[in-house]
């Protein structure tokens, strides 16, 4: 929902706040407190009802809900004397005075394969926007978290331990300021023995957050340290102690600490925040973050787990979107493993199911939506709402290599060739060990092929067939290359290669695996092949 009061505007859709058109700093809880009382304008909204909703239940003392009335005041320009916009009743809460204007996002409804209706994004923000967004965040240094060790009976990594890693990097990933390197590669140095500044260059990381947690009963102690690998020197440190249900308050401190730390460093006049609701029941975080550990390991059984336990947590707690997104991700796992050419259409249909379930509980969650635009263009083929989707994925999280993934495949498919080569080539600075390498290789093949770019396009196929001599698409394009440069002899190589493998390289197989929306980028593509003596 939109809603307009004075020169303001508050779109709770995107979480902002935006005065005159320009964004107005707010920190997440504020941002929510703001939410409430305009949306309920009509009436007054007690105490009670602000901490249902914004500390989600938790006592909380009567200074700390004046310091965020305060903060949201002075979001506003507004003040406790004046109260222009935000005025107290006494003994009974806070009511919003303004004239408010309502407008709601402008949604696509459209079938999915199986004839229900999914839900797509309004359009919140141009192709351009979506590139400076995340062009900017490129130009910063980096961040990584390594994995947290669990020192509880000397167990090292756990799934306690490997879940607080993960929230604490989808937290420093929400604030947008850093580019943040992702779980692939960061968990490769678990009890990793060298020194900061050696980690720091091997995965471009300016920055490096460290800890270790301790659980006793129900409790849980968290040490944490942000160091500069550069210097190699401590930036900070803290220790934090908290019952197992209020690990997301751990999360949450050490992701505000890291940043104010860093603040000074970065020069950015952003500061929006987006907020992450922490689930109200701690046993279906508990069975989130096991699902999590299993959805990104590689075997069909560890899929059927996460998709298993993340349905326990998503029955546990049905207002978090999490879960939902989990098995949105395990399905879409298994598919990559088991798609074949008789599956094009349907394969990654389930993954759109589930992606979609969990947008209609939360149409902020970044990988919902990039995994609902995979889903939307190889189900549906519908370019225009993929496209929407990993929009708005990547300004929630342009720091997730799955969205500069998926938006490259998506944008590269629908025509955008610059726009996917942008995006794909910016994967492996986020995440230099991404499991999918050998996959982005070849997509930026077929980018830079179709751009009339034969030289990168050589470059980056080498590296895709040289990564993975398995994967077949790869080799599909390796051929249909050298069919354009001219050269028998590697075409031939590869055409012994896709006999080898068994990949089929018919025109109905193709045509529906290759869902080009420009006709002349699947007729060079073709040609390629054709060149290459593959009759189409």
């Amino acid at each position: 929902m939109i809603y307009e009061f004075e020169d303001f505007t508050l779109d709770t859709g995107l979480f902002e706040l935006r005065r005159g058109g320009d964004p107005v700093p707010v920190e997440p809880q504020v941002f929510e407190l703001l939410s409430l009382l305009v949306a309920r304008h009509d009436s007054v909204v007690g105490k009670d009802d602000i901490l249902d909703t914004v500390w989600n239940g938790r006592f909380v003392s009567d200074a700390a809900l004046s310091s965020r009335i305060k903060a949201v005041r002075q979001a506003l320009g507004d003040s406790g004397a004046e109260q222009r916009l935000i005025r107290t009743v006494h003994r009974r809460g806070f009511r919003f005075v303004g004239a408010v204007r309502e407008r709601c996002e402008e949604s696509q409804i459209g079938p999915s394969a199986n004839g229900t209706e999914v839900l797509a994004p309004a359009r919140t923000d141009t192709p351009g926007e979506t590139e400076m967004i995340a062009e900017a965040l490129m130009e910063r240094p980096a961040i990584a978290v390594l994995p947290f060790y669990d020192a509880t009976d000397g167990a090292g990594g756990s799934y306690l331990a490997d879940g607080l890693t993960e929230e604490l990097i989808a937290a420093l990933s929400a604030w947008r300021w850093f580019p943040v390197i992702s779980r692939n590669t960061s968990f490769r140095y678990r009890g990793d023995m060298q020194t900061a500044p050696e980690i720091g260059r091997a995965i471009g990381a300016r920055y490096l957050v460290t800890g270790s947690l301790q659980r006793a009963g129900d409790s849980i102690r968290v040490n944490a340290a942000l160091v500069d690998a550069v210097e190699d020197r401590q930036l900070w440190s803290a220790s934090f102690r908290r019952g197992l249900r209020d690990v997301f308050e751990v999360e949450e401190e050490i992701a505000h600490e890291v940043v104010n730390t860093l603040e000074p460093e970065v020069h950015t006049a952003e500061v929006q925040r987006i907020m992450r609701k922490a689930p109200d029941d701690s046993c279906a975080w508990d069975l989130a973050m096991r699902a999590a550990w299993h959805a990104n390991r590689s075997s069909f059984t560890d899929f059927d787990e996460a998709e298993r336990l993340a349905g326990e947590a998503a029955a546990l707690d049905p207002a978090w979107s999490f879960p939902l997104s989990l098995i949105a991700m395990a399905r879409f796992q298994r598919a990559m493993r088991s798609w074949s050419s008789s599956a094009a259409h349907t394969a990654f249909a389930d993954t759109l199911e589930a992606a979609c379930r969990a947008l209609e509980v939360d149409r902020n969650s970044w990988m919902a939506h990039a995994l609902a635009g995979v889903g939307e263009l190889w189900t549906n083929l519908h370019y225009d709402r993929a496209l929407d989707h990993i929009r708005q994925a990547v300004k929630l999280n342009p720091s997730a290599a799955w969205c500069y993934h998926f938006g490259g495949c998506i944008c590269g498919f629908a025509g955008e060739l610059d726009t996917a080569i942008a995006h794909q080539s910016r994967v492996f600075r986020v995440d230099p060990a991404y499991p999918y390498t050998a996959v982005v290789e070849a997509d930026l093949a077929l980018w830079s092929m179709l751009a009339d770019d034969l030289d990168r396009s050589l470059a980056h196929i080498s590296r895709s067939v040289e990564w993975d001599p398995s994967y077949g698409r790869g080799w599909q394009r390796f051929v249909s290359l050298h069919g354009l440069r001219g050269d028998r002899e590697q075409s031939d190589r590869g055409l012994r290669r896709l006999a080898e493998l068994k990949q089929p390289v018919d025109r109905d197989y193709m045509i529906t695996t290759y869902p080009f929306r420009d006709p002349a980028h699947r007729e060079t593509f073709f040609r390629g092949l054709r060149l290459a003596g593959i009759n189409l």
